[in-house]
C-alpha cells in the first residue's frame, strides 16, 4: 500500500487568491444590508458568512468550476436537512457575485434557484451543464 504524502499547510499554494477573495468582498461591500458579513477562502471554496447568534454561518460559496476564471455559486438551503443547494448558475466570478450577493438578507435569496427554473433562466455560462453532471 502506497503511503498519500503530507501536505505542508505552511507552504502549500492556496487554493483560492486574496484577488479572488476581494472581488467577492468589493460586491458585498456595496450592499449596505449584508455590511456585517464575512468572506473567506475554505479549502478551495469562497463561503460567504452572516453573524447568527455570537458566530458566524455560511450562506453562499462560490466553488471553481472546470474552465479556468468561472465558479458555481450555491446558496445555504434550510428545508429538511438544509446544506448547500445544487448550484445556482456557472460563470465568471464578478458576474456571479454581482448577480447574487445582493440577494443575501432579502427575501428573494429565498427564492433563488425557484423562480430562475419557473422562468426558465438560463446558466450564466454554457459550461453548467457540464458542471452539473460533476456535482
Amino acid at each position: 500500500m502506497a503511503l498519500v504524502p503530507a501536505i505542508d499547510r505552511n507552504t502549500a499554494t492556496p487554493a483560492i487568491s486574496e484577488v479572488e477573495l476581494d472581488v467577492v468582498r468589493a460586491e458585498l461591500a456595496r450592499h449596505q444590508h449584508p455590511r456585517f458579513h464575512r468572506v473567506e477562502a475554505v479549502k478551495d471554496e469562497i463561503v460567504v458568512f452572516e453573524p447568527s447568534h455570537r458566530r458566524y454561518a455560511p450562506v453562499m460559496k462560490f466553488m471553481p468550476a472546470e474552465q479556468a476564471g468561472e465558479y458555481a455559486v450555491h446558496r445555504m438551503t434550510y428545508r429538511g436537512d438544509g446544506g448547500w443547494s445544487w448550484f445556482l448558475a456557472v460563470g465568471p466570478l464578478k458576474t456571479l457575485a454581482k448577480r447574487y450577493l445582493g440577494k443575501i438578507g432579502t427575501e428573494a435569496f429565498f427564492e433563488l434557484g425557484l423562480t430562475e427554473l419557473a422562468r426558465g433562466a438560463k446558466p450564466v455560462s454554457a459550461r453548467a451543464k457540464q458542471y452539473s453532471a460533476r456535482s
